[in-house]
């Protein structure tokens, strides 16, 4: 399989119309907005009020057969952290979770972005697996893994 290939050749609005999240006329309603916007289907789905961030990058993970991940359930070292810097991480819109070995886990939002990252493999001297979140959730991430503030120390009072 290619990376980011789809491993369901459906389109997301089938596969949330089979699973019950989104109706055939929302459908319709978003792809006439799309024309117009050019805004990418899923993004529109959730600014249309038709689905949840969730269902869409579930929705995804089925289409693109990458594993879905709550960010908000896990709590990332900084050593892993050290992997790539915070540039990098808001560029490539993903953060790494985990090291076993020479194996990082990274989490994306989008699967039709890795070939860029997984070309970082050679420079990080690892093979990458990844899983999805939402946009929401991996942005919170960033902000919260990449933005600690460093501990003071208390000053005693004299």
């Amino acid at each position: 399989m290619v990376l980011g290939q789809k491993v369901i050749n459906k389109k997301l609005g089938e596969i949330l119309i089979d699973a019950g999240k989104l109706t055939k006329e929302q459908l319709e309603q978003a792809l006439k907005v799309q024309k117009e916007t050019g805004k990418k289907i899923g993004e529109l789905f959730v600014e249309l009020g038709f689905c949840k961030e969730e269902d869409i990058i579930v929705s995804l993970a089925t289409q693109f057969g990458y594993p879905y991940i709550n960010l908000n359930n896990y709590d990332i070292t900084p050593d892993v952290l050290k992997t790539i810097p915070k540039g990098l991480a808001k560029k490539y819109q993903c953060i790494p979770m985990d090291r076993i070995g020479n194996i990082i886990s990274f989490v994306v939002s989008d699967p039709t972005n890795l070939m860029e990252l997984k070309k970082q493999e050679q420079y990080l001297n690892c093979k990458m697996q990844f899983f999805l979140t939402t946009p929401t959730a991996l942005n919170e991430a960033i902000k919260k893994f990449y933005e600690k503030k460093p501990e003071t120390p208390e000053t005693p009072d004299t």
